[in-house]
């Protein structure tokens, strides 16, 4: 059943892949890396890193608050490798997954499993929050509402997380990876206090930030005078 949905989920980001490659004018493609400013893209590659050190350095740090003593370097590698899966797995899953590669790496495998899906949860708010206020900023109030509207339940998980169903969890873990899960310290390590969320928050606007400066970076490369 697991290799089932994996070949299912790698099917549908192949599909999605050629779909988008289908859009693309090859040769128009090839002129515009070739002409590309060497400059700029350098700036790109070396803001790479940063970005993703404040991503781990956000899962590392909900899992310290936790008093789950993991080496920084472990988390990195981890997250390094969910950022590789999330070329492949639909939905940002791989973000999830990284949990099992955690897990084996350094145990407590409720720990990491709350652990990366919490800090799922608090990158996708940060992410809300700046697109509700870029949105009202720009007078788009359309896309301000249906920022809202994610933004909401996300806030609800984070505020009320007695609503996260991990009994629902633990029953689908247990199918695919053969194993129990403490449902109560599944949720102990989800709970957050409002001094650890504020500065998870803070952590995702820097690695917001760090990526929304890549993709300024990669648009200079190809075009001339475009606005911050």
């Amino acid at each position: 059943m697991k290799r089932a949905w994996f070949l299912v989920e790698v099917l549908i980001s192949a599909a999605c892949l050629f779909i988008a490659v289908r859009m693309i004018d090859p040769v128009a493609a090839f002129e515009a890396v070739r002409q590309a400013r060497p400059l700029a893209v350098i700036i790109a590659l070396l803001l790479m890193p940063l970005a993703v050190l404040c991503r781990a350095w956000r899962w590392w740090y909900i899992l310290r608050r936790k008093h789950v003593l993991v080496p920084f370097r472990t988390i990195l590698r981890v997250t390094y490798i969910g950022m590789a899966l999330c070329l492949m797995l639909p939905g940002g899953a791989g973000d999830v997954v990284r949990s099992y590669y955690a897990w084996r790496s350094a145990g407590d495998k409720e720990a990491m499993l709350a652990s990366a899906i919490v800090d799922k949860v608090v990158a996708l708010f940060a992410l809300c929050v700046l697109g509700s206020v870029c949105a009202l900023a720009m007078g788009l109030t359309g896309l301000f509402l249906a920022t809202l509207a994610f933004t909401t339940p996300l806030a609800g998980l984070l505020l009320f997380p007695r609503l996260v169903p991990w009994g629902w969890a633990a029953f689908v873990f247990r199918r695919v990876f053969r194993r129990k899960m403490d449902t109560a310290r599944l949720a102990s390590v989800f709970r957050m206090n409002l001094r650890t969320l504020l500065n998870c928050v803070l952590i995702s606007l820097l690695a917001w930030a760090a990526t929304n400066m890549i993709h300024y970076a990669a648009c200079m490369a190809f075009r001339a005078g475009a606005p911050l």
